[in-house]
């Protein structure tokens, strides 16, 4: 949990928001969640598309709507030239 802790620290010191402790299992939750959902439902394929959504979820209580929507154009950019690139 050490770990979790300075992650949580160093991006709450991003944010003017003072965000409860239960943030960050919270979104680990939701994270899992649709990772299971997607395996359950045989949608393993589509895991890796679901990244800028699931980096947009991860960050947006730390880093607030406009800095996060940046974050998810950069995923989905990084997405796109793997996908051209061949690379998984």
């Amino acid at each position: 949990m050490a770990g979790a802790d300075r992650s949580r620290t160093a991006s709450a010191a991003e944010s003017s928001v003072d965000l409860p402790g239960s943030t960050s299992p919270t979104i680990a939750g939701g994270v899992d969640e649709l990772r299971y959902g997607e395996i359950l439902h045989g949608a393993v394929a589509r895991l890796p598309g679901r990244l800028p959504d699931l980096v947009f979820l991860i960050v947006l209580p730390f880093l607030g709507p406009e800095r996060v929507a940046a974050r998810r154009e950069r995923a989905r950019g990084a997405l796109a030239s793997s996908r051209a690139s061949g690379k998984p």
